[in-house]
């Protein structure tokens, strides 16, 4: 054997310099200090034995003396340190990703004589993604992206984007039906707070971009996979893609042959679902592809007033997709989805620990009866209607060297829910009136796109673009209370007021962009990216505030409502932005296994037209002048509604992607680094409910690693872990308004320092023909709070599920699975209340759903 004292470390190439020779010579140190923990390659001598090649001696060489210098440190460090391995979190991923090269690096010469002799069996399924537009190997991209495949949705249960929240690593999502949604990757995420407002992750559904986020909540049905990229994407997807972007990839039409499948399921709290697919042939050069989908169930939210359960599933949904080649360099792929989800909008009332005591002790008898965590309380009539039509047209044309794409998007959702908007009475029986908020939002976008790009790239790749959309929403809202404060109007007699609001906003934006990707060498190459924006953005805000307290009180507003009067706000508000995003990039590829990356991104989310004229600005401004006509405007002559930028980041991202083991093993890692300036915010005051505090914080940052491991055992066991590191923090307010308890210093919402997703899947042959697999998941995400206060707490959560899915291996298949099983109780989100004394007194939060199951059966034809 080897004298290891006599051993050095694998070297890096000339081509890193001392940056790259500094990095790897901190591997160790950094690694060990900060971590504490042990190796487990304690036994590389054993397995420096048992190797034959001189890399893979080298490689059991190197393994070891880093595991002997580490239980050096290790003496040497009596405890971990939490805060120093948060201060080196950026160094850490720097040198772990050196070091991961340097243990890669060594076999990777090796690795392509070793599949020859040994064969590919029991390698991991190659992935192909459109993440850049064109069909790549997930490998070969220099990007961050998780995948979710269509098969996984089917058998797991997944039904909506909230489903893969927790198996997606540093995914925020939040379905706050009519008030809003949100969706967050790496730490950055936004709250839809009306509907013209924009969202920090870009949502495509069949390269057609969703422009309100509560469009991606529909259920996913006949789905081919979810592509989630985090990260900036700018030059790719244009504005709103700041945070990353979620493509959803419907199944295409196959030419073929005709099939079909069609599978029932039954599942907790009532729950009915039923699926079907036809792929019919209608040429040699054409298919239609019909899918429909339904969905039924009793709710898992129990009203005590009643007993009775709400907030079921009530949903149904077709997709007619046609595929047309008309030539051999003429092709045309039209989709069509309409659905229609009646699922209305519940939430549970919550007593937060830190909320003002008297307002504590009056909302502690709204909880009077209320046992449960998924207990609530309704005593109005509620309900939601929405409908929701997408149209994206995708024509191809080959033109020998080059090709053009075009695609023509179109969308339209129409919105009504009416909602318990103070969760009131206390008890059952209680004849006070409750609030009740009669809702509707409706809109439409058009959408054209037009790619020219490389079809025989060669060393050198490019791709030019134009981009056009037009967008129309309107807003209507109505709020009546039974109390002011939400005291019943039983112990304060008339205190209920009423808010009658309208929203109208028109947009549009063009940009133009380009990509070129060329190598440098036969194993280094670069991608040069860039993009031009300019939008504009116009909206109108009509509001209508009153109260039926007694004229008496002498005109002046008490708490929220006006005495005997009725008041109208208006204004309007234009406001255009533009901007330019890029993308630079260095691709390293020593060997078809191996990719190394570093690159910068930027991208830039639309401004936002905000402020709500009416209650919130009558706080802020100091009251409304009356212009004589019935009109009220805000003081010295100002408007209610103000512009606020658009948000900008800068990323940095260096990465390494590597397939080892005959295929069989990926390990894939990230840093990153971002910083945001004029980060677009919403939250609603915790102390005074109707003012909304909308604005930019200066700048903030977001810093972590991404980390991917797959590993097939064997032909039937399959391990999978994913997790993210992740530390962010407000380093300047700016002007925003710190009231609602924002403050330099702290991190930012929904950005939990640890999440991660393991999975176990054994597929095991049953009789002649059949596969019985079995997947075992558990998801983990770190504490975390839901606004820019300690006043919406989560705490840390971890998500058991099972999957058992039987493969007759004829035209027939089953499956169970159980999601949650430890029954964890969690909350999606929840909403401070009105408290005038430093605290939010009362919660209204959207519970996650308590353990489930479902078991299905399916037929193929």
């Amino acid at each position: 054997m080897q004298d290891m004292a006599a051993v050095s470390l694998p070297r890096i190439p000339h081509r890193l310099g001392f940056l790259g020779q500094r990095l790897h010579q901190d591997f160790v140190d950094t690694l060990y200090t900060t971590l504490y923990t042990s190796s487990p390659l304690s036994s590389c001598k054993r397995f420096e034995m048992k190797r034959k090649t001189p890399g893979q001696k080298r490689l059991a060489a190197a393994a070891l003396l880093y595991w002997q210098r580490g239980q050096s440190m290790i003496r040497q460090a009596p405890r971990f340190d939490l805060a120093r391995f948060r201060k080196h979190a950026g160094t850490l991923a720097l040198t772990s990703l050196a070091g991961l090269w340097a243990l890669v690096a060594a076999p990777a010469a090796t690795a392509q004589e070793d599949a020859q002799a040994s064969g590919a069996s029991g390698a991991l399924e190659e992935i192909v993604v459109t993440a850049r537009k064109r069909e790549e190997n997930l490998q070969d991209i220099p990007l961050t992206i998780d995948v979710i495949s269509g098969d996984l949705m089917r058998s797991g249960g997944i039904e909506t984007i909230d489903d893969i929240e927790y198996a997606v690593p540093g995914l925020a999502v939040g379905n706050r039906g009519f008030n809003g949604a949100y969706l967050g990757l790496r730490g950055i995420s936004s709250i839809r707070s009306f509907v013209g407002d924009e969202s920090a992750v870009a949502v495509h559904l069949d390269g057609v971009f969703l422009p309100q986020s509560p469009q991606a909540f529909g259920n996913l049905f006949d789905i081919e996979r979810i592509e989630v990229l985090k990260g900036p994407q700018g030059t790719e997807y244009g504005r709103n893609a700041t945070a990353g972007v979620i493509n959803v990839v419907t199944a295409n039409p196959e030419t073929e042959a005709s099939s079909g499948d069609v599978n029932a399921s039954f599942g907790s709290h009532g729950a009915v679902r039923m699926n079907g697919m036809a792929n019919i042939v209608t040429g040699e050069s054409s298919a239609l592809r019909v899918a429909v989908s339904v969905a039924e169930s009793d709710g898992y939210i129990r009203n005590v007033i009643d007993g009775s359960d709400v907030g079921g599933e009530d949903y149904s949904a077709g997709r007619i997709s046609w595929l047309l080649e008309t030539s051999e360099s003429t092709r045309l792929l039209l989709k069509y989805q309409h659905s229609r989800n009646e699922r209305p909008q519940v939430k549970i009332p919550r007593v937060p620990p830190n909320g003002n005591a008297t307002q504590n002790g009056l909302n502690a008898l709204a909880r009077a009866g209320v046992s449960d965590f998924h207990d609530t309380i309704i005593n109005v009539p509620i309900s939601s209607d929405r409908t929701d039509d997408n149209l994206s047209l995708q024509i191809d044309w080959d033109m020998g060297s080059f090709g053009i794409r075009s695609i023509t998007g179109y969308t339209s959702f129409d919105n009504e829910v009416t909602l318990d908007f103070t969760l009131e009475p206390a008890t059952s029986g209680d004849a006070s009136t409750d609030g009740q908020s009669p809702n509707s939002n409706e809109g439409t976008s058009m959408s054209q796109e037009l790619q020219i790009f490389a079809l025989d790239p060669g060393r050198m790749d490019w791709r030019l673009g134009l981009y056009w959309i037009d967008t129309e929403a309107e807003e209507t809202r109505f709020v009546s209370s039974g109390g002011l404060f939400y005291v019943p109007d039983t112990v304060l007699p008339f205190s209920a007021y009423y808010d009658d609001f309208l929203l109208d906003q028109e947009g549009s934006a063009y940009s133009v962009f380009g990509e070129l990707s060329f190598a440098l060498s036969d194993d280094l190459g670069m991608t040069v990216g860039l993009r031009y924006t300019d939008e504009d953005k116009t909206q109108t805000q009509t509001e209508t505030a009153g109260g039926d307290i007694p004229t008496a009180c002498g005109g002046g507003p008490i708490g929220f409502a006006w005495c005997g009067e009725s008041r109208l706000y208006t204004d309007t508000a234009s406001r255009s932005w533009s901007d330019t995003s890029g993308r630079l990039s260095l691709e390293w590829t020593p060997s078809d296994d191996l990719l190394a990356y570093a690159s910068y991104s930027s991208g830039f989310r639309s401004g936002a037209i905000g402020g709500v004229i009416g209650f919130d600005n009558f706080a802020a401004d100091g009251g409304w002048n009356y212009d004589g006509s019935g009109v009220y405007r805000g003081p010295n002559g100002t408007l209610g509604l103000q512009p606020f930028e658009p948000e900008t980041v800068d990323n940095i991202e260096i990465g390494v992607k590597s397939t080892l083991m005959d295929g069989r093993l990926q390990l894939n890692a990230s840093w990153f680094f971002s910083r945001f300036e004029d980060q677009l915010v919403f939250q609603v005051d915790p102390e005074q409910q109707f003012r909304l505090i909308e604005g930019n914080i200066g700048e903030s940052e977001a810093t972590g690693v991404d980390f991917q491991v797959n590993w097939a055992v064997s032909e039937v066991l399959l391990l999978s872990l994913g997790g993210q590191v992740l530390d962010t923090e407000i380093v300047d307010l700016g002007n925003f308004d710190a009231s609602g308890g924002a403050k330099e210093g702290i991190a930012l919402p929904r950005a939990p320092e640890f999440s991660y997703a393991a999975s176990v899947q054994y597929a095991a042959p049953v009789g002649n023909s059949g596969e019985l697999s079995i997947r075992g998941e558990y998801n983990y995400k770190d504490d975390v709070f839901m606004d820019l206060s300690d006043r919406r707490p989560q705490d840390a959560v971890g998500l058991f599920n099972v999957i058992l899915r039987y493969e007759s291996g004829g035209n027939w298949y089953a499956f169970l699975n159980g999601r949650n099983l430890s029954d964890e109780e969690y909350l999606l989100d929840n909403e401070a209340r009105v408290d005038s004394g430093g605290g939010a007194a009362l919660q209204n939060a959207s519970p996650g759903a308590p353990r489930t199951y479902e078991v299905g059966v399916g037929i193929r034809f």
